[in-house]
């Protein structure tokens, strides 16, 4: 499943529309919500748009993931743009949600993305890629840091 954005100007910045964040992924305002060039999304089962940072909010979403833990998954792997933002909000409401049912939630770190400021440590001894990391496990969410063969898991 492919998850596309597709915000509102001024969503996230309270309406402001000269902040610099004012057009993050409103379509044809600029290019942070289009696919990454070479992504096949043509091979995808499902493309979906959400409104909103959480995919949990997007009903196609949910009926999507309650469909497939009706057929057996039992992990939902999530990878993106933002770690630290859609992903990780994503991740959790996701693993809330389905943990009772024995599913568990696993975000792929070496295929999501951060601004390259949230790489760094300000101020605290963590960056914010980190920190959110640790939040991700502390809520239930393992962190997978290393590639491996999905292949060798369906098994």
């Amino acid at each position: 499943m492919f998850v596309r954005s597709e915000y509102s100007p001024g969503q996230f910045t309270g309406g402001r529309l000269d902040h610099p964040l004012a057009n993050l992924c409103v379509p044809t305002s600029n290019i942070d919500c289009e696919w990454a060039d070479g992504l096949d999304v043509a091979r995808a089962g499902w493309v979906l748009t959400k409104r909103q940072a959480d995919a949990m909010e997007c009903p196609e979403y949910r009926d999507l993931v309650e469909r497939s833990v009706a057929l057996g998954v039992v992990t939902v792997y999530l990878a993106g743009f933002q770690l630290t933002t859609c992903v990780k909000a994503t991740a959790i409401s996701t693993a809330a949600t389905y943990r009772s049912q024995g599913v568990r939630v696993a975000v792929l770190k070496w295929l999501t993305g951060a601004r390259a400021s949230s790489y760094r440590p300000g101020h605290e001894p963590q960056s914010r890629v980190e920190r959110v990391c640790s939040e991700l496990s502390a809520s239930g969410v393992d962190v997978l840091r290393q590639p491996f063969n999905f292949t060798e898991c369906a098994g």
